[in-house]
This record gives C-alpha cells, sequence and structure tokens, in this order.
C-alpha cells in the first residue's frame, strides 16, 4: 500500500499494480489495482482501479470493477 499524505500537493499520473491511498490532493490519472480517496484526498484527473472507495473529492471520470462512493 502506497499512501500520498494529507496536507501535500502531488501532480503527475501514477499507475502501478499494487494499492493506492490518497489523502492529499492529486493532479493526475491513477491506474492501479486498488484506490481509496481518504476524507481529507481530493483527485483531479481520471480513476481506474478493479476496486475504488470513494470517501473525498474527484473531479474526473471513475472506472472500476468495484466503486464505493461514501
Amino acid at each position: 500500500l502506497s499512501t500520498l499524505s494529507s496536507g501535500v500537493k502531488y501532480e503527475g499520473n501514477i499507475s502501478g499494480g499494487g494499492e493506492l491511498q490518497v489523502d492529499g490532493s492529486l493532479k493526475g490519472d491513477i491506474r492501479v489495482v486498488r484506490v481509496v480517496i481518504g476524507e481529507g484526498g481530493a483527485v483531479e484527473g481520471a480513476v481506474a482501479a478493479d476496486i475504488v472507495e470513494v470517501r473525498g473529492r474527484v473531479a474526473g471520470t471513475i472506472t472500476g470493477k468495484s466503486v464505493k462512493l461514501f
């Protein structure tokens, strides 16, 4: 599990075969196996994963086999 920490702004695309927790702000696309956007997390871009959980904010498309919006 990789974590993008809260209070930090990231820019760029992220892809890989693992899991990602986004607690900070990301401007870019995500393509991983499982992604969790935390309550304080924000993504501006496309999110694609087998399992997607969104507790924060996503401005872009979400694609997944299992998508949960909280």
